[in-house]
Parts: structure tokens; sequence; C-alpha cells
């Protein structure tokens, strides 16, 4: 029984995977010193923009900008 809730599990677990998203990768080695918004690391960087709720109104969109 054991075996057939992990096969279930691994089968249908996908079904409610969340949404990917591009991931960039680094050219520059961000400098930790606090100053992140003229920090060169970050410059050419996407956005991700598309978050939704997850409670109290799930699949919403979000109402706070991150």
């Amino acid at each position: 029984m054991k075996r057939f809730n992990i096969f279930l599990l691994l089968v249908f677990g996908n079904l409610v995977a969340q949404n990917t998203s591009l991931v960039n990768e680094a050219k520059v080695l961000p400098t930790i010193d606090g100053d992140v918004i003229n920090d060169k690391a970050w410059e050419g960087i996407s956005t991700i923009n598309t978050f939704t709720q997850k409670s109290p109104d799930e699949g919403n969109p979000s109402t706070e900008q991150t």
C-alpha cells in the first residue's frame, strides 16, 4: 500500500506543480555592500511580475507589488 501511495504521488504530483520562470545566468557577481540598486549584476535582468495569491483568493493576481 505504501508503494502504491508513493506511485500515485509521483504520477499525479505534477498536476499541481507551479508555473516555472526563466532563470538568468549571472555574468557579473553581485557586490555585497548594501547598494543593490546600482549593482552591475542586476543590469539587464528580466523581472517576474506574474505572481498570484495563495490566500485569501487563491489564483487571483497579487494585491501587493514585490
